[in-house]
């Protein structure tokens, strides 16, 4: 094996971590380990070339709280949603593969659920923020007249140590979006706590991470008022 084989393997091998649930993160951030996820973004081409989605729909991308959101459609019918949500993801990855599961369909409304990963994963509230900036700027520069709405990272039972460094994050994100006219933000976080401050169990599922029906009933209560109105006026 050459040595220049072998710093591959290496470099592709430090760039991955098996984190609970078969699901795979990038631990740094020069996307050495962002082919994990071709397949899926391939599964959403060939998805397309059979079933043509229409263009300035509202897109919901992002990680495995976008995936498993199995009512999508239907929780904010008659509005036209689009998931491309690719599980386990970092915002990075989205970055990644912007140009062929955001830029394409030519949304209205683009709906983000990532940074939750990206925590779990290591990266600081700062590097998240970069990630997101990034993908703002992206937007900012091909799709001008399109909205970019962030859904708050969400406390969750198994990841309640990392709540602080979420909770900086979601402060920062929605500083931003009450004074940028092309960004929103939407708290899923309060209601999601009990009165303690922690997260709440009956919203998730039994690894404490991903949500129930009911957990997505919350989203969808918290979300569909301002998404409505966006869309209403986009039209």
């Amino acid at each position: 094996m050459t040595r220049k084989i072998l710093a591959s393997i290496l470099l592709t091998l430090a760039a991955i971590v098996v984190i609970g649930g078969g699901s795979v993160y990038a631990t740094i951030r020069d996307m050495s380990g962002a082919e994990y996820w071709e397949k899926s973004i391939k599964a959403f081409e060939t998805k397309d070339a059979e079933s043509p989605p229409p263009e300035g729909a509202v897109l919901f991308v992002g990680s495995s709280s976008i995936v498993f959101w199995r009512s999508l459609a239907e929780d904010f019918a008659p509005i036209p949603v689009i998931n491309r949500g690719f599980g386990g993801s970092q915002m990075n990855h989205l970055n990644y593969y912007r140009n062929r599961i955001v830029h394409k369909y030519k949304p209205k409304i683009i709906v983000v659920y990532e940074g939750d990963n990206d925590i779990a994963a290591g990266l600081t509230a700062g590097q998240v923020l970069e990630d997101y900036e990034d993908f703002i700027t992206y937007v900012e520069d091909t799709l001008p007249n399109a909205k970019v709405c962030f859904i708050a990272i969400k406390p969750s039972v198994r990841r309640e140590a990392l709540w602080p460094t979420m909770s900086e994050v979601n402060q920062e994100i929605r500083q931003r979006a009450e004074t940028q006219p092309n960004l929103c933000f939407f708290n899923i976080g309060p209601p999601m706590l009990n009165k303690n401050g922690g997260p709440r169990p009956d919203l998730f599922v039994s690894d404490g991470l991903h949500l129930n029906s009911k957990g997505y009933g919350i989203w969808t209560e918290t979300i569909r008022p301002r998404l409505s109105e966006m869309w209403s006026e986009a039209e």
